[in-house]
């Protein structure tokens, strides 16, 4: 994930322009950060009333969020199964949460189990399929999951190849857990992102925002379709490295580091931020999390690079 980011970066000077399009636009956000000595994190997620985070560094990690100050990450329950965790999925119902490994050394996507008395997750499980096969490697390594309406359905993205992999009944036997190839990016690359909304599985790729419509029907061939989530001026996110969803409005991060919330019903773009209320522009933005009217965003000025952990979380609010 990292080495993809800093590619992405080699475009930044068109979005420039469009951040000078935008100029002024989320004058009415206020962005404060929340969280630190973070690295490079692929996702963050809400589990009960504790927030996780996939950190490059550290693991699959809870991380405090305290609403007057600085959070930071709990080491004590990190798991470390996923060498480095992808943007993981979280089904409530069953409370497994399903954690792609996208590190050069990966042996898959890992079933945690999370206790929401104590707060903990537990219980790691490689998931394979019914003939016994990893859900990934080293040579594909799983970037993100997303999970169907009802969790019985688990979607896998890859940074190295572009296919998108089904597993029926992740939560369930292995001998039950059926595994399909059915579809796959629109520019035959990888994804950094996946999100899961009323059939139709969205794509962060390194043209823009794609989707899948009806994708639960797909059983082979689908191909990932461009959506109409366009910036001022006609321009698609550029390169999203970070993609989200909440009820009819997605969610987006490009390599400009501007996060923009795309309603799906009126196909209307508004732009969030780019930088705190006090001026500290984002830097290579790769998480976020819609949490009620507020927006959680992951950053790392060193992409997970040196100096180690200095990546922080934001929060913007209305």
């Amino acid at each position: 994930m990292v080495k993809v980011l800093k590619r992405l970066q080699t475009i930044a000077g068109l979005g420039a322009a469009i951040a000078a399009t935008w100029a002024g636009a989320a004058s009415a956000q206020t962005v404060t950060q929340v969280g630190t000595g973070i690295a490079a994190p692929a996702g963050i997620i809400k589990m009960g009333t504790t927030y996780w985070i996939s950190d490059h560094l550290l693991g699959f990690c809870r991380i405090n969020l305290p609403a007057n100050a600085i959070g930071t990450i709990e080491l004590s329950t990190c798991n470390t199964n996923a060498v480095s965790p992808g943007q993981a999925a979280f089904d409530p119902t069953r409370n497994f949460v399903y954690v792609p490994d996208n590190s050069s050394k990966s042996n898959g996507v890992w079933r945690l189990t999370f206790n929401p008395t104590t707060g903990r997750v537990g219980s790691p499980l490689l998931l394979r399929n019914s003939s016994g096969q990893n859900l990934g490697n080293k040579n594909t390594r799983p970037s993100t999951v997303a999970l169907n309406g009802n969790g019985n359905i688990l979607y896998i993205g890859y940074i190295k190849v572009p296919r998108i992999v089904r597993l029926d009944n992740p939560g369930g036997a292995q001998a039950n857990r059926t595994q399909s190839n059915v579809a796959r990016s629109s520019d035959g690359r990888g994804v950094s992102g996946m999100v899961f909304r009323s059939n139709t599985l969205y794509l962060a790729e390194g043209g823009g925002v794609t989707q899948i419509v009806g994708i639960n029907g797909c059983v082979s061939g689908c191909t990932a379709e461009p959506t109409n989530f366009l910036l001022p001026g006609g321009f698609v996110p550029i390169s999203p490295t970070a993609i989200a969803v909440a009820g009819a409005d997605l969610y987006a991060a490009d390599i400009t580091n501007g996060v923009y919330k795309f309603n799906l019903t009126t196909e209307e773009t508004t732009f969030l931020a780019d930088r705190s209320s006090g001026g500290d522009p984002f830097r290579f933005v790769s998480a976020l999390l819609p949490d009620g009217t507020d927006v959680l965003v992951g950053d790392d000025p060193a992409d997970g690079g040196s100096p180690l952990g200095i990546g922080r979380v934001w929060k913007i609010a209305p």
